[in-house]
């Protein structure tokens, strides 16, 4: 049970840390055609949250649930 609820936590930081690269590095994948439409409509519609408009809020929620991520971690035993 621990382990799923740590593999969440650990999917829900990636996805915020690849919504934070894609929000902040626009400029350069619009350039290169990688961006998706149904991307930015639904980022459009979720960019007025302060959690996803500030940057700094936006790296402490990706490392605070990392942190909660590696402290339900056991380590191996020897």
């Amino acid at each position: 049970m621990l382990r799923s609820i740590t593999d969440l936590l650990r999917l829900a930081s990636m996805l915020l840390l690849g919504l934070h690269c894609y929000i902040y590095c626009y400029g350069s994948l619009h350039e290169l055609g990688a961006t998706s439409e149904i991307l930015n409509k639904f980022l459009f519609k979720i960019g007025t949250h302060p959690a996803i408009n500030n940057q700094l809020y936006l790296k402490g929620s990706v490392l605070g649930l990392l942190i909660l991520a590696l402290a339900g971690i056991r380590g191996k035993k020897m």
